[in-house]
């Protein structure tokens, strides 16, 4: 079989152009990064066991050799060592800067948006019509003359020798014996900046070619059919000039686990279920409308009104599905002394996760060495993590439950609830890199993994108004059954009930640290000086407020008065032992069944409700090409991190708006299909931090938002909360619109806020939109 290198440049699109040309060629691609090995062995080691490689997308400058690692020894490769490559956006600068041309910024910066492709007709580009739509994330572009991007036929588009326009970056004019021609362009006329801009070029001597735009964005057009003539060249030229790739598998397979980034399982033992499925005990109860109840949750017995009256609080955790997308809620019921607790600490102990039994203090270190670890990277050296221990920790319970008879439709039957911070991922993206550094004035000394191991749950289909008790302890069926009992005795009750919000109060007058204007625009100023050098091509920059109380808050209080204000479909109360999480969130990150079947739903594109605010207005807000190439930004980013693992990964639904009780919103539905090797929490595992609260290319994104952030941990706001369940099915929600508090600091309620700044954001719009999400959390705190 062919194979061809793709060459990483820690970009966010990577794999979405990987699984392009693996569809378009039929050939293995193995991707590894640019920095992973030096220049002498790509080219005498690596090279001769590939067919052609492809340059891929990455942030930064391709002047800048920390941006581009070996990159330029590809355009030094002698005739013995050459064979054909194809460059996309930084991978083609390079090329064309490479053999003298010259880099230079945009007039009219572009990130997500659409391009008219004027081009030959030759070549790569054979057979395809005049002026098809293709993405754009380039903030620079590179010039092959003063005169290049001419039609074809000209003769002074081509590269002999160094050239530079206005003083900008040129290069060797190395090349000798050929040039480069243009094969494509575009004319940019925005903005009275008129401005032609070459769009694809190739060698006219070797088998090098290359487009600015990315064909493997999800609304490029013909990106298929570009990359399938590239491989005909490419194989007509190895034809003519003798070139045979080396078969030696040995070498291939050692170079593969070597430096291929594309993650491995996190455990490796059988999953499928055991011989013979297993009855998990429940009982059923039909709900009945109530006769009188202000329960925020609906005329049916809620989950708040059930955890009001039976529950104790502090021995259970809920996940309220109080809206549309959302169908269940889930109780989590807690036993002291017996129920599993798992934490981790990021910053402070990374080695390490701890087991302890819920209200108790003593814990059990769990060295992470001892499971393995977390490949990604193309690193070789063995780095423990989290994410292989809670493999291991579930996969025999799952191997036990998968096929388990359970209540009809029931995504969860037990196993682990909590979150997972946003530093959990974002200081540890890429293993051989070292952490962000964070200031010890902002340490909280918080998990950041924070789970339960649930026993006994008690769910309620909102749909069918149907509630469960379900138990995975031997010998539990009086719980079963008095549970059920006492909810049923419940609901026939007159009401209303104590959860109603009424009589609820927070203490008066608490101390509110918000934002500051001034400084959160001067930080919107320079994430966009980011984007145009190149740097990124969205930063999501968030901001964070207090609420300080003199007393402590019932946290069991506040959560109802959010759910009554604003039903979402992620709501959730988990009080876990570092932290206390009031969720009210309406973005799933991703969720997963145990079919297989992988869900994102990125939420970018906000406007506030207001009486004058119509449907219709808010569609044409959302329509323009600000909102949609935010989206589609992100659409493409998860696109990259699902191809990395998963098959089939599709649109099921593309920036579509969706309305919610305070706010309308851009939504997009992206899903995928889980190879057998592979359990949800692998997706899971290299897919945080949520893109939609990084931008993209992700890594350096992260770093960035980290500086300008003032190296403040994010901490719950940004991470993910949800399960796990034993029968491998999960659903995972985005922490935003919500109040979180650590023990430590029982006074002090914090909320996170932000947005996506792209290079169309204007300022005062972007500080309204970060306000108006703050305050869907804030107006728990307020009165009425």
């Amino acid at each position: 079989m062919a194979r061809i290198l793709l060459i990483d440049s820690y970009d966010s699109f990577t794999f979405n152009l990987s699984t392009l040309i693996e569809k378009v060629t039929g050939a293995t691609v193995i991707t590894i990064r640019n920095d992973a090995i030096g220049s002498d062995e790509l080219i005498n080691d690596i090279l001769p066991l590939f067919d052609a490689v492809v340059v891929g997308p990455g942030p930064g400058s391709p002047d800048n050799p920390d941006d581009i690692g070996v990159l330029d020894s590809l355009w030094k490769l002698t005739d013995e060592h050459v064979l054909p490559i194809f460059g996309v956006c930084l991978g083609f600068q390079s090329m064309v800067l490479g053999f003298g041309g010259s880099i230079h910024r945009l007039k009219v910066i572009k990130h997500g948006q659409p391009g008219k492709i004027q081009h030959s007709g030759e070549s790569i580009f054979k057979g395809l019509p005049q002026g098809f739509s293709s993405i754009r994330y380039h903030s620079l572009h590179a010039r092959i003359s003063d005169k290049d991007n001419l039609p074809n036929g000209t003769t002074n588009g081509h590269v002999n020798g160094n050239t530079t326009s206005n003083g900008t970056r040129a290069g060797s004019g190395r090349d000798t014996s050929g040039s480069i021609t243009p094969l494509a362009w575009l004319i940019s006329t925005e903005d009275d900046h008129a401005e032609r801009v070459l769009m694809a070029g190739k060698h006219l001597s070797k088998p090098f070619y290359g487009v600015q735009y990315h064909p493997e964005s999800i609304c490029s057009e013909y990106g298929a059919e570009v990359l399938m003539n590239f491989w005909l060249e490419a194989q007509k030229w190895s034809s003519e000039h003798g070139r045979v790739a080396s078969q030696d598998e040995a070498k291939f397979n050692i170079m593969k686990s070597h430096y291929s980034i594309k993650p491995e399982p996190l455990t490796t033992g059988d999953l499928s279920s055991t011989t013979s499925p297993v009855q998990v005990p429940y009982k059923k109860l039909q709900l009945r409308p109530l006769v009188n109840s202000d329960s925020p949750s609906s005329t049916y017995i809620g989950a708040d009104i059930i955890c009001d009256e039976l529950l104790e609080t502090g021995n259970f955790v809920l996940l309220n599905s109080a809206s549309e997308p959302g169908r269940w809620s889930i109780i989590g019921v807690l036993q002291p002394g017996k129920t599993n607790t798992i934490t981790h600490y990021t910053s402070q102990s990374p080695q390490y996760a701890y087991i302890t039994k819920w209200k108790e203090t003593e814990r059990s270190p769990i060295d992470l060495a001892t499971y393995g670890s977390h490949k990604d990277g193309g690193d070789t050296n063995s780095h423990p993590s989290v994410w292989n221990f809670l493999a291991h920790y579930m996969s025999p319970k799952i191997a036990i439950y998968k096929q388990a008879t359970t209540p009809p439709n029931a995504p969860f039957i037990g196993g682990l609830v909590g979150y997972f911070t946003y530093e959990a991922s974002s200081l540890n993206m890429i293993p051989e890199k070292k952490p962000l550094p964070v200031s010890q004035e902002n340490q909280t000394n918080a998990a950041d993994v924070s789970l339960v191991d649930v026993e006994r749950t008690i769910l309620i289909d909102n749909q069918t108004h149907v509630l469960y008790t379900v138990s995975l302890l031997p010998g539990d069926d009086e719980w079963l059954t008095t549970t059920i009992e006492k909810i049923d005795n419940l609901q026939k009750q007159s009401g209303p009930f104590t959860s109603t919000i009424t009589p609820l109060e927070l203490p008066a007058n608490p101390t509110v640290t918000m934002p500051d204007k001034e400084k959160y625009i001067a930080k919107i100023r320079a994430s966009q000086e980011y984007l145009k050098s190149g740097d990124s091509y969205e930063l999501c920059l968030t901001a964070q407020t207090k609420i300080e109380y003199k007393e402590v808050v019932d946290p069991w209080n506040l959560y109802k008065i959010l759910l009554k204000r604003n039903p979402a479909p992620y709501s959730c109360f988990l009080d876990l032992p570092d932290s206390i999480l009031v969720g009210s969130s309406p973005e799933r990150f991703m969720s997963w069944n145990r079919q297989g079947m992988c869900e994102f739903r990125p939420i970018k594109g906000t406007v506030k409700k207001s009486p004058d605010m119509t449907r219709a207005k808010a569609e044409a807000i959302l329509n323009t090409p600000k909102e949609l190439g935010e989206n589609l930004m992100i659409v493409d980013l998860i696109r990259h991190d699902l191809n990395q693992i998963l098959h089939n990964v599709r649109a099921d639904k593309l920036m579509s708006v969706e309305e919610y009780k305070s706010v309308y919103q851009l939504v997009s539905v992206i899903q995928g299909d889980l190879p057998n090797e592979y359990l949800g929490i692998d997706v899971l595992s290299h897919s945080l931090p949520p893109g939609s609260m990084t931008g993209a290319p992700k890594l350096r994104s992260v770093e960035i938002l980290h500086h300008l952030e003032d190296q403040v941990p994010r901490g719950i706001y940004s991470g993910v909360s949800g399960y796990w369940s034993v029968q491998d099915e999960g659903d995972w929600s985005v922490i935003i619109r919500s109040t979180y508090m650590y023990k430590a600091d029982l006074h002090t309620w914090r909320i996170g806020a932000g947005g996506a700044i792209t290079i169309l954001s204007d300022p005062e719009a972007e500080w309204d939109e970060m306000q108006t999400k703050l305050n869907t959390a804030l107006q728990a705190f307020r009165e009425v």
